[in-house]
């Protein structure tokens, strides 16, 4: 089995509102890395993920919502395994293409102390059971799940890795240790800080506006 390494940096953007048109904001970078036995995923649905497109066996990254108190958070070992999921098997989760997962269930919850990276984060590893509906056939299909998940150094959302499978893969076909290799490998650290800057797309009605004033001015 080939293994490959994909990284990538993730932009973690505050919530804003726009009071003007020139308004700049600071954003922070996490460094995310993890290695994987799929190719990558590529189309439209896609963000960073590995997949056999065969089997179904994937991984997956992903950021959750801002933390509404993160004053109260230091590390993934303050926050509810339950919060944790939430974005994962929610409404906009990754497995709510045909319908909400059904019959989510944490199984196990283990902390992970980390010092590899320098970081000093750790990791809190999920493993959770939930089904999703086929498309084809219109049943639900167990899965099994495991997720790694991490709040690195000041950032105020959780930064997961989502390993899955079909439960009869996960338990015959030996996907829980390809899957459990991938988690295992995974890291998110902050990036090193850089004075960079991200301005919003304008708009036409702002650029038309832009222009008449210029209009004005030159007459």
């Amino acid at each position: 089995m080939a293994w490959h390494g994909m990284g990538c940096f993730t932009v973690i953007l505050p919530a804003l509102n726009f009071p003007s048109f020139s308004q700049r904001i600071w954003f922070d970078l996490i460094f995310s890395f993890f290695l994987f036995a799929f190719a990558s995923a590529t189309g439209m649905v896609y963000d960073v993920e590995c997949r056999d497109s065969k089997t179904g066996d994937a991984a997956f990254l992903a950021v959750s919502p801002p933390i509404i108190d993160s004053s109260s958070v230091s590390t993934i070992s303050d926050i509810k395994d339950k919060d944790i999921i939430a974005s994962i098997f929610g409404l906009r989760g990754r497995f709510s293409f045909y319908g909400v997962p059904t019959d989510v269930k944490i199984k196990k919850s283990t902390i992970i102390d980390n010092n590899d990276d320098g970081s000093s984060n750790n990791y809190k590893i999920l493993d959770v059971n939930f089904s999703t509906l086929s498309q084809a056939t219109q049943t639900e299909v167990p899965r099994k799940s495991r997720i790694v998940a991490t709040v690195p150094k000041g950032s105020n959302q959780i930064v997961m890795l989502v390993g899955s499978s079909s439960a009869t893969r996960w338990t015959n076909n030996g996907s829980e240790k390809a899957i459990s290799s991938t988690v295992q490998s995974f890291r998110a650290i902050p990036a090193p800080k850089s004075n960079l800057k991200i301005r919003r797309a304008r708009t036409k009605d702002e650029e038309l506006f832009d222009w008449i004033i210029n209009y004005k001015k030159q007459k």
